[in-house]
């Protein structure tokens, strides 16, 4: 025999609240782990134009300044001297947030790119 249950509107308005608040509670937990994935997103992108991307800066600007180095040691090599493209690299490379040591090393190489013969 197959029993009938009945159940009344109260038990369904209960029902109904209670799924109502599980659902809310899910989506606040939804919510608040999207903006710890964005927040994390955030720091490791700028942790990449912050560090990555300058220690690929510097490394350009070493082979610059290593075929400068060649250039002064002959002498039909003199035109060598201008090079545009180590301006863009230095302004590049303070583009993005600095610690204080690195900014001042910025900006004796830029007073250095500067006094530079060419």
């Amino acid at each position: 025999m197959v029993s009938k249950v009945s159940i009344t509107p109260s038990q369904r308005l209960k029902t109904g609240l209670a799924l109502g608040l599980v659902f809310l509670l899910v989506f606040a937990t939804n919510q608040v782990d999207k903006r710890h994935f964005e927040k994390a997103q955030y720091n490791l992108r700028s942790i990449f134009e912050d560090r990555l991307v300058v220690k690929g800066y510097l490394y350009e600007l070493q082979e610059m300044v290593y075929e400068e180095e060649l250039a002064l040691t002959d002498s039909a090599a003199v035109g060598m001297m201008e090079n545009p493209k180590q301006d863009i690299l230095i302004q590049k490379y303070g583009e993005p947030a600095l610690p204080p040591e690195n900014a001042v090393t910025l900006k004796i190489c830029k007073k250095s790119s500067k006094n530079t013969p060419g």
